[in-house]
């Protein structure tokens, strides 16, 4: 079913129907409140994360076009300046929408399928670059693992080096890099600086060569600078954990002799809570996904054992009927 709606709108944004123009959200506003939806772009990830698909060059260009328009980046808003208790329920889902989003589309982007990998690079780098989808870039370049994501592919992709260090410059460029960020750029300084001067001479680009230029400049600066002290997230141990709060580390060293929290090292306490908010969120969207995996699965089953169960009851009633049927005619 969900195979068959994909194949409808890649025929329905296709360039002889729907041109490029699709972006245009006010013309378009109709059609994009019907495509632009959690289960149809989720959808449309799943589908291009399987292999040897014949049409999966329709798809993403299809996935291109959504991710453009105005209302993709009101939609999968993740609300960024929000803590988690002064949400409402509709924040909070765009929120979830978003984290699902961004875990599928990180998985494409290591993809070992060259095309997949590429197009997919392309279109985080055009997604990030549009204005529209403000937020969603401030959230993406504001978290730990995304960086690490990039960062790695930066330094062992050799076939994208241009493409992943369009994506990369919003980290290192970002006025307020966070300070788990700040960390990693300290320790892989000297092999990002080193990637980034291996690859100016392959590019005569004047506008590309100045913001290397600004980005080596940037590591430098980071690089430079001290770190402050930095401030701890504590947390209980029980299923329903509650921040303790933001202490020092001479705090943290009394508290943890209870052996009742965990902790992670943030620069600021609004670091700490979104990253707390997130994982909250995450918690319930995996619980959610399971919940309808293991409910179609339950589905599935019972299907197959009620088709059984018939099958045998049919194959027992007619071999009595032939019996019966055989013993009168003796």
């Amino acid at each position: 079913m969900i195979y068959l709606s994909i194949q409808f709108y890649v025929l329905l944004l296709s360039e002889s129907v729907c041109p490029n123009e699709f972006i245009n959200y006010d013309e378009y506003k109709p059609i994009c409140e019907i495509i632009i939806t959690y289960k149809n772009v989720i959808g449309f990830l799943n589908r291009i994360c399987l292999e040897n698909d014949s049409v999966t060059l329709e798809i993403i260009d299809t996935f291109k076009k959504i991710t453009l328009c105005k209302y993709f980046g009101e939609y999968f808003n993740p609300y960024r300046k929000l803590f988690l208790e002064n949400m409402t329920e509709e924040q909070k889902t765009k929120r979830k929408y978003y984290l699902h989003f961004v875990k599928l589309f990180n998985k494409l982007i290591n993809s070992k399928q060259f095309v997949v990998k590429q197009n997919m690079l392309d279109i985080l780098q055009k997604t990030l670059s549009q204005k529209h989808n403000l937020q969603i870039m401030l959230k993406y370049i504001s978290s730990e693992e995304n960086f690490n994501n990039v960062v790695s592919l930066f330094m062992e992709e050799s076939n994208f080096p241009i493409e992943i260090y369009h994506i990369l410059k919003y980290f290192i460029g970002n006025p307020v890099i966070p300070y788990n960020i700040k960390k990693i750029i300290n320790r892989r300084s000297t092999e990002i600086i080193d990637k980034v001067l291996f690859m100016l001479p392959s590019t005569e680009d004047k506008q590309i060569l100045s913001e290397m230029e600004f980005i080596i400049k940037k590591i430098k600066n980071v690089n430079s600078t001290t770190l402050h002290q930095p401030t701890h997230f504590v947390t209980t141990h029980s299923t329903n954990s509650e921040i303790i709060g933001i202490c020092t580390k001479e705090e943290l060293d009394e508290i943890q002799k209870k052996n009742v929290v965990t902790f992670l090292s943030f620069g600021s306490y609004d670091d700490a809570k979104y990253y707390y908010d997130d994982m909250i969120i995450s918690n319930e969207l995996s619980n959610e996904l399971s919940n309808e995996l293991s409910n179609e699965l339950s589905n599935e089953l019972s299907n197959e054992l009620s088709n059984e169960l018939s099958n045998e009851l049919s194959n027992e009633l007619s071999n009595e009927l032939s019996n019966k049927i055989s013993n009168e005619l003796d």
